[in-house]
């Protein structure tokens, strides 16, 4: 447990966990709203934001049906009467209704914005909508055969009668739904930064394989001859970019061609994650098994790039398995495809290692006791979750993106003569940043933690001095 939360911001976590909370406790409002425009004895408010906290707990560890059921259950014992349990039921019917309408609004506007989903309809959703409709005319006609199915709907409906008038609604139960997707976007938000975790799923994968590539460390060439870039991913990547305008060719693979527009020589289809076969490792390094469900119209990524190499009579194989089985022997500990199902083992916790120690080049003795200088950093790159073009393009997106700050440890920073918040410089052959500093106590020595954005061209080991 103790390495599962070193490394999360305990200050984004706590602030995550307090809006969430007040989210709570505005939806009990608007619940409670509901109720006391429908009822003839409403119940207290403090009952109503208990019974609708209690039944969200409970939701989160059965169903969110389930947690209407506790909500009826507690909150009809606090009121007088009999048939409570019906008429509760219907304002949480009402209630799920308006924030249903409130759902549909805010996907309406962010399709008229241009960064909805794919709403196009598909089979799926039709055999919802049909069960959908064939419940509801099954319990209507319940209601009409059976004495005591229609007293119960019929409490159901004056639960529901809050819907009737539109005016009334909007005024005491809207305000309080609004707040609470206010509430529920900026918990979000704070959640995501208290975890800081790769960009995309297989992330970590793709990383770990392209280590395994070769074990020197990165070096800066004057120009490529062919550049190959695969994935949305990649293609939105300024850094890739950068690298397409030293390359003599460029061929991207990527299911939006507008991405590659402009830079890209050559555009060939992508597939997506279920037009393929192969693996994929999430967050946790578990290493998941991809099954073709779809034949996609074109080849997959591997098939191209296979394609590719045969031109320059490289070998490489278009098939996954055979692909897997090379470089399972150096990062998956020998692992086979075959033993891959439906759950993944979680990979044993490596043991800490000791980073090496920081390079102890040293400035002239002049400029050292003015810029603090005594070695260089490793620079640690981290990407949050939130981030890539969708991020950078989308104005509202923009509280998404990581401060200009560099993390240091404490003793780094006191043998640097660097305070907390204090403007510094970091340099790595002809290439400057300057940055905030933040003191982390739980980072390691030796390191200096920058999000990808603002690393910028810097190299693997950097100076870090006071401006």
């Amino acid at each position: 447990m103790p390495d599962v939360v070193s490394g999360l911001s305990p200050g984004w976590l706590a602030l995550g966990v307090l809006l969430h909370l007040s989210n709570q406790v505005a939806r009990g409002l608007g619940w409670f709203s509901v109720i006391r425009t429908t009822s003839e004895a409403p119940p207290r408010r403090r009952d109503a934001l208990v019974a609708w906290v209690a039944g969200a707990g409970a939701g989160g560890v059965v169903s969110a049906r389930g947690g209407d059921a506790v909500r009826v259950l507690l909150l009809a014992r606090r009121m007088p009467g009999c048939g409570t349990r019906a008429l509760l039921t219907g304002t949480l019917v009402a209630e799920a209704a308006g924030e249903t309408l409130v759902g549909l609004g805010l996907l309406a506007l962010a399709l008229g914005i241009g960064v909805g989903p794919d709403v196009s309809p598909d089979a799926q959703t039709g055999l919802i909508v049909a069960a959908t409709l064939l419940t509801l005319t099954g319990a209507a006609a319940l209601g009409r055969r059976h004495p005591k199915a229609r007293r119960f709907f019929a409490r159901v409906k004056t639960g529901c009668s809050a819907l009737k008038d539109p005016k009334t609604y909007a005024r005491h139960v809207l305000p309080w739904q609004l707040l609470s997707r206010v509430l529920r976007l900026v918990a979000r938000g704070c959640f995501l930064a208290a975890f800081h975790l790769p960009a995309t799923p297989n992330a970590r994968g793709v990383a770990e394989a392209w280590a395994a590539a070769a074990d020197e460390d990165e070096v800066e060439r004057e120009g490529i001859g062919l550049l190959v870039v695969s994935g949305d991913e990649a293609a939105s990547d300024p850094g890739v970019r950068a690298m397409a305008e030293k390359a003599d060719r460029v061929i991207a693979i990527t299911m939006f061609p507008s991405l590659a527009t402009g830079w890209a020589d050559l555009v060939l289809p992508a597939t997506a994650s279920l037009e393929r076969e192969g693996t994929s490792m999430n967050l946790e390094g578990r290493v998941q098994r991809l099954r073709r469900a779809v034949t996609p119209p074109v080849p997959d990524e591997l098939a191209w790039l296979a394609k590719l190499a045969g031109r320059f009579d490289v070998q490489l194989s278009p098939y996954p398995a055979v692909v897997f089985e090379e470089l399972s022997e150096r990062i998956y500990g020998g692992l086979e495809l075959s033993t891959l199902g439906e759950h993944a083992p979680l990979p044993a916790r490596a043991p800490y290692a000791e980073p090496a120690p920081a390079q102890d080049a040293r400035a002239p003795q002049g400029d050292a006791q003015g810029d603090h200088f005594v070695g260089t950093l490793r620079l640690l790159r981290y990407r949050p979750l939130f981030s890539g073009h969708q991020v950078e393009r989308v104005p509202e997106l923009q509280f998404q993106r990581p401060d200009r700050e560099v993390g240091l440890s404490a003793p780094d920073a006191d043998r640097r003569g660097i305070g907390n918040g204090d403007l510094v410089s970091l340099r790595s052959n002809g290439t400057s940043v300057e940055l905030r500093a933040r003191i982390d106590r739980r980072l390691v020595e030796g390191v200096a933690r920058v999000a990808e954005e603002h690393a910028a061209d810097l190299h693997l080991d950097v100076e870090v001095v006071r401006a």
